[in-house]
């Protein structure tokens, strides 16, 4: 539901041959080994980038409880590194264990009151409480400290800092009755594919009376919704080495939403992956008509399998 939960983690420099080893496995498709790998030099070894690193894994494995652990390790090992305790608290935020999450995040904020992440997970913790003046408060001074709204990289499944803040914000509004049109329109501006903020916006728009403008921001969330689930899909098998099959799943997400940049991407990296290179090629092209300010990272793409 939020930004990129372990964008904290950047403050470690992956030059270890260690952690070089788990990224080159983990960016080839070979997830499972690069968490299996960590699990075991981690435990002869702790240190606490490659626990970091492993909750990370453990996380995109769907392994949640197990990267809030593992990070729980790493902040022994490393107890000022705040970036690391705010991606601990959005984990047990998505675990719905708020007032452990509110516990770390407010300690997160004490020491730097400027991190925005940490104001976004507490306002989200504050809202999954039901207390949502308190979510209010902490979500305008998210959006205060966050960027400019911005789109996410592609490889990305959340949105950026910026969108994600003015997102839950709408939300939280959106329950107190409030208007929200303006933020949500500034959110789909620049991630025309956020199916929440379509669903929300139609919403409002019920709410108002303006249905047909309502009905159609639903069919386009219904649109979106598809392709999801079959990016979703794909992924998953992409995960287990059955990357034909990702292929069919990414094929069919494209097909049903033509224009989605996310989608693409993915299906041209899985396309590399099997050495098609024409057809990624063919995708990246149509990725680049939708969102040209993504052609950097298609090329750091492109270069790691050369």
């Amino acid at each position: 539901m939020g930004p990129v939960i372990f964008a904290a983690v950047a403050f470690f420099f992956l030059q270890e041959d260690t952690l070089e080893r788990a990224r080159r496995m983990a960016e080839s498709g070979r997830l499972e080994d690069a968490v299996r790998f960590l699990e075991s030099r981690t435990r002869a070894e702790p240190r606490a980038p490659e626990l970091a690193y492993l909750a990370q894994l453990q996380a995109a494995a769907g392994g949640l409880p197990q990267a809030v652990a593992s990070l729980g390790r790493a902040l022994e090992l490393a107890p000022d590194q705040d970036g690391l305790r705010v991606t601990r608290g959005a984990m047990l935020f998505e675990l719905r264990r708020y007032e452990d999450a509110k516990g770390e995040l407010e300690l997160a904020i004490g020491r730097r009151p400027e991190a925005a992440l940490a104001h976004y997970y507490l306002a989200a913790v504050y809202q999954g409480l039901g207390r949502l003046e308190l979510a209010e408060t902490s979500a305008v001074r998210a959006v205060e400290l966050s960027p400019a709204p911005s789109s996410a990289p592609l490889d990305s499944a959340e949105p950026a800092p910026g969108v994600a803040a003015r997102h839950l914000l709408a939300e939280i509004r959106f329950a107190r009755g409030e208007e929200i049109d303006p933020l949500l329109r500034e959110v789909i501006a620049v991630e025309p594919e956020h199916a929440s903020a379509r669903y929300l916006l139609a919403r409002s728009l019920q709410r108002r009376g303006r249905t047909e403008e309502a009905s159609s921001e639903l069919r386009r969330f219904d649109e979106i919704k598809r392709a999801e689930s079959r990016i979703a899909q794909g992924l998953d098998l992409s995960r287990v080495g059955r990357r034909e099959e990702a292929i069919a799943e990414l094929r069919l997400a494209v097909e049903g939403s033509p224009e989605n940049a996310r989608a693409l991407f993915l299906l041209g990296r899985e396309l590399l992956r099997s050495g098609r290179k024409d057809e990624a090629r063919s995708c990246f092209d149509r990725v680049l008509a939708v969102r040209p300010d993504a052609a950097p990272e298609i090329a750091r793409l492109v270069d790691s399998f050369r």
